[in-house]
């Protein structure tokens, strides 16, 4: 399992041009506009959280040595997005849709920042223990031969 979570320099400038990228946006929003900083800081958080982390994990626990690219960090930045997509995207979109539709509940009771910070929580577990159970269950077939 510490393999899997292993940092490249790829990552390295990857973290780094998203979290540059963060600030300069929010420098940029925070002294152009009249809304606080926190908000667009909050804004920010949740859209990292929800369309990057989840693929992110999930990349780099099963799909860490893929190329499709000559550009790794172009890889690293474009996988982790669709895989964020395909995964946290309609769990989100079901859950918005049973909460207000199904459930009848308004949708000012639950927060949706809170909702969607949830479900990408969920979604990374998710990465998490299915790593680790077929690492567990590939370590007691190695053991078992032997």
């Amino acid at each position: 399992m510490k393999e899997a979570i292993h940092f490249s320099r790829e990552d390295r400038l990857l973290w780094l041009g998203i979290f540059g990228f963060s600030g300069i946006f929010i420098l940029i929003m925070s002294v152009f506009t009249t809304v606080p900083i926190t908000h667009y800081m909050v804004r920010i958080i949740i859209t990292i959280m929800m369309m990057f982390i989840p693929g992110y994990v999930t990349m780099k626990l099963f799909l860490d040595r893929m190329e499709f690219t000559e550009h790794k960090v172009l890889d690293r930045f474009i996988v982790p997005l669709i895989i964020s997509a395909i995964t946290v995207q309609p769990l989100y979109f079901l859950v918005t849709y049973l909460r207000t539709y199904g459930l009848n509940i308004d949708e000012d009771v639950i927060n949706s920042d809170i909702l969607a910070a949830i479900i990408a929580i969920l979604v990374t577990a998710s990465a998490f223990l299915i790593k680790f159970f077929r690492t567990g269950k590939a370590t007691a077939q190695i053991q078992g031969r032997t």
